[in-house]
């Protein structure tokens, strides 16, 4: 299975929530983008638990998104993007962000050839 999409929520029952989606063909290969993105993150991550900073660094991802969440509805780069992916899936994988409909990740995959 082949993923295709994914959407990445934070907050966004409110007005100004963070809602994006990143897709295929737009943005590459997106299952190759979500390794990259993980595996940054998972070494941001592991840095910080050395250290013990973990805390430190979830207020930091937590003052980025807000950060995000305060511009104008307009698109956003791909670099914003994709930090607000990462970041809202690393407090998710961290167990720093409960998902549900309105935070967190969906995954979406296509079977065979698309």
């Amino acid at each position: 299975m082949k993923l295709i999409a994914i959407s990445a929520f934070y907050n966004a029952r409110a007005h100004d929530g963070i809602r994006l989606r990143i897709q295929s063909p737009e943005w590459d290969d997106v299952g190759d983008l979500l390794e990259v993105l993980r595996a940054e993150r998972n070494a941001v991550w592991q840095a910080a638990a050395s250290r013990a900073a973990t805390a430190a660094l979830v207020v930091a991802i937590e003052r980025q998104l807000a950060e995000l969440r305060a511009r104008p509805p307009s698109p956003w780069s791909k670099e914003d993007s994709f930090m607000a992916l990462a970041n809202i899936d690393l407090l998710e994988r961290t167990g720093h962000l409960k998902p549900d409909e309105y935070n967190g990740l969906m995954l979406f995959q296509a079977s065979g050839d698309l």
